[in-house]
């Protein structure tokens, strides 16, 4: 881009007055200080200012041009900016290029253009600028001939998106084939299974009246629409839509149940008028205020302040989108920050003394380069005011423990808040009570991020102030790709121990002996907490498949959580640790899930807890699944109390339709879809998913056999033998395979997957 009087123009842009409304979004070091780095044009259209572009054009075309294709640090095109940053007259601007300049098949992070579109379309504020921007698209010949068949990374096409947005263009436009509108996505969804799901109810109509899909089509797991919109809160009024005579219908779900037998079962157990509770301060967004995300510049942190804005910033948040502004949600932003009492219950004050003092030595403008020199390790930076967001943090678990604790399990009041999100940040869960936490395979140790646990700070205030309210037994879920190393030292220190700690200088040898021991209540706090962290453990690169030495002898962080067994000492702390080893795809997923069913959450209903703290790390794993079997548990105990805490999940990238995102609004989902319910965990559902999944897995061991068989059986493989006879015994031999155990093979390769690294 050429210099002279549109640098001026650049930097004297102002936001355009159709852009949103401000929330600090350019006031934290974010896009507006890159004006002269190598992404401009990105950062001109994040900004609004439709006039500058112009400039630019006309200054150089060309440059311009080439611009309009450009993937910046964090995925995006220029067009992917717009959309995520929407304004009419910017989008309108870029189309006048046409399709070809603007760069539409590439993908935002792994999602389609359109699949961004249509989820920026669940923002209610954005969607009279973004539907027109869609049928355009649509229109598209050659574009949406390949658009049409994109999918994301869960197996999502244009019609599972669009059910989830309620955006009827879609299907209009496209005309689709039924087969078109019957594929399913990773879990087996069609897209009326999601157009029920989110109760989108125009998409419904169609795909019933208009399109004539299966009503009774299962999923893998023997769940039809009908049955699914048995169980919804809206069955009322999308039963009738589906099948006027569904109460006769006969169709049987994997439980064996009619729609009837759903709707009976589910309208039981409806709780109206009560909620969940979303908890967020602004503080968050003070720790590490400077270490955003500048297009062009070094990546921020891992963990910093964009996570928060990909989740609460009005227009850009994934939980600010129409889903949850219409459900039955109450957002808590007054919120105090922890009592020094509560946090002492947790840490020692060596250690928030030093976490204190280190704070108030950070000079108030440091830049995000010199941020180094202000630390608690390698990993975890500290900014003026990162001790009073960790407080703040802490505090937000707190007042979570005063929302939900009033829940009795006799009774449930309107207006309950069953469950609640904290939505923080620092994180807590790798810091002990001095802070890291050491082990054999790391014997420095890291913060990992977290400065106070927040979790263990808000369990120990649940379980010394509420007695009177029966909160006796807490339970604390840590469900992380990394061990909670923090939390269970925090646990063990419910139990007196005394270390021994040899030192020598030259003049003096000797050992140190150190009392540890910080109580929640009283002597049988050690019986009244339950421990379990369910991560990823073993080597970094079990299967060498990184360059020899880039991974020698290194473990995966923290390097601590192999598997135990709960203890049979009644004077030990109840820990369960479930160290997974190396594992991708959906095998991985399954195995966590099935830990889950047949090991953890059977051990919690026997525990019986008084409330259930739930760490989040919203990594890879199946979180709505995961939750909606906490909360049937937390249902079946302690009358749904669940207090879930957000912690790790980084790829903010794409926003909306970045994992991290994704993650966090199937978890809210879930607790959302909870609060409004009592039903109970029910072991039989629980065998039926068992026996359903081991059957996928058998049919996609099978699948991939037939694959190779297929492969090998293909006649061009043989081109390189020339000699018949060589050629007839190989199709002999292959005539002559024996018949195959898929039963075996399955059981095999799952034993393989969890014996190997």
């Amino acid at each position: 881009m050429a210099d002279g009087n549109l640098q001026h123009d650049v930097a004297n842009a102002e936001p355009a007055t159709e852009t949103r409304e401000s929330d600090g979004e350019y006031e934290d070091g974010g896009s507006a200080t890159s004006m002269y780095a190598e992404f401009w044009m990105h950062d001109l259209v994040e900004l609004g200012n439709v006039d500058v572009l112009k400039a630019a054009l006309d200054e150089d075309e060309e440059g311009f041009l080439v611009s309009l294709k450009e993937v910046d640090d964090m995925g995006c095109t220029p067009l992917h900016t717009a959309v995520m940053h929407p304004v009419e007259s910017v989008l309108s601007f870029l189309f006048t290029f046409g399709p070809e300049a603007l760069g539409l098949e590439t993908a935002c992070n792994g999602t389609p253009l359109i699949h961004l579109v249509l989820r920026m379309c669940t923002f209610a504020e954005h969607r009279a600028v973004l539907l027109p921007i869609l049928r355009v698209l649509l229109t598209y010949d050659t574009f949406m001939a390949t658009a049409i068949h994109g999918k994301d990374d869960v197996g999502n096409t244009i019609f599972h998106v669009a059910a989830m947005a309620n955006v009827l263009d879609v299907f209009v436009q496209l005309e689709p084939s039924v087969a078109a509108l019957e594929v399913r996505n990773r879990v087996s969804e069609r897209p009326l299974h999601i157009a029920i799901k989110f109760r989108s109810s125009h998409v419904l109509q169609s795909l019933v009246h208009d399109h004539h899909v299966d009503i009774a089509a299962p999923t893998s797991f023997g769940m039809t629409p009908l049955h699914q919109a048995a169980a919804s809160p809206d069955a009322a009024a999308i039963l009738p839509v589906l099948d006027p005579d569904w109460h006769t219908s006969t169709c049987k779900n994997g439980l064996n149940q009619t729609p009837l037998d759903v709707y009976i079962a589910t309208t039981q157990h409806r709780l109206p008028g009560t909620s969940c509770g979303f908890l967020y301060h602004p503080d968050a967004m003070e720790h590490l205020p400077m270490a955003g995300h500048v297009r062009g510049k070094d990546e921020p942190p891992p963990e910093n302040f964009e996570r928060m804005k990909s989740l609460v910033s009005p227009g850009l948040g994934i939980l600010r989108t129409a889903e949850f502004k219409s459900s039955p949600v109450t957002w808590s932003h007054d919120i105090p920050k922890a009592d020094i009492a509560d946090v002492l219950r947790i840490h020692d004050v060596a250690y928030v003394e030093k976490l204190k003092t280190l704070c108030g030595r950070v000079p108030i403008d440091v830049p995000a380069e010199e941020l180094s020199a202000y630390c608690l390790d390698a990993d975890t930076a500290l900014s003026r005011d990162s001790y009073e967001a960790a407080l703040r943090a802490a505090g937000n678990v707190c007042a979570a423990v005063d929302k939900v604790a009033m829940a009795r399990r006799s009774s449930v009041v309107a207006g309950t808040t069953r469950n609640a999100f904290c939505i923080v940040r620092p994180p807590g869960h790798h810091a002990g009570p001095v802070g890291k936490v050491t082990c054999d395979h790391d014997r420095v140790g890291s913060h990992g991020f977290c400065l106070l646990n927040n979790v263990a700070i808000g369990a120990s205030y649940a379980r010394s102030h509420f007695k009177a309210q029966g909160i006796n037994k807490i339970a604390i879920l840590d469900f992380d790709v990394h061990h909670g190393n923090g939390t269970e030292e925090c646990i063990r220190h419910l139990v007196h121990r005394v270390q021994d700690v040899p030192f020598e200088t030259p003049f003096v040898s000797g050992t140190h002996r150190t009392h540890q021991y910080k109580p929640w209540r009283s002597e049988e706090d050690v019986s009244n907490v339950f421990f379990c962290s369910i991560h990823g453990y073993g080597p970094k690169d079990p299967k060498q498949e990184f360059p020899p030495g880039q991974y020698a002898g290194a473990w995966f962080y923290p390097g601590s959580g192999e598997s135990t067994d709960k203890p049979t000492d009644k004077d030990q702390p109840i820990i369960i640790n479930v160290g997974l080893p190396y594992q991708r795809g959906n095998l991985a997923r399954q195995e966590w899930r099935r830990v889950l069913r047949s090991d953890i959450l059977p051990q919690l209903v026997a525990f019986e807890p008084d409330l259930i703290f739930l760490y989040v790390g919203l990594m890879e794993h199946d979180f709505e699944w995961l939750t909606q079997s906490v909360v049937k548990v937390a249902n079946k105990v302690c009358n749904g109390r669940v207090i879930s805490v957000l912690e790790g999940g980084y790829n903010f990238h794409g926003r909306i339709a970045s994992p991290f995102c994704r993650s966090v609004a199937a978890h809210a989902r879930a607790l959302v879809a909870g609060s409004q319910t009592t039903e109970p965990w029910n072991e039989v559902a629980m065998a039926h998913e068992a026996a359903c999944e081991a059957a996928m897995i058998l049919d996609a061991t099978a699948k991939k056999h037939k694959t190779v068989a297929k492969r090998e059986d293909d006649p061009s493989r043989d081109a390189e033998r020339v000699d018949s006879s060589s050629m007839e015994t190989t199709r002999t031999s292959k005539r002559m395979r024996k018949e195959v155990d898929y039963v075996a093979l399955a059981a095999e390769l799952t034993w393989e997957s969890a014996a190997t690294k």
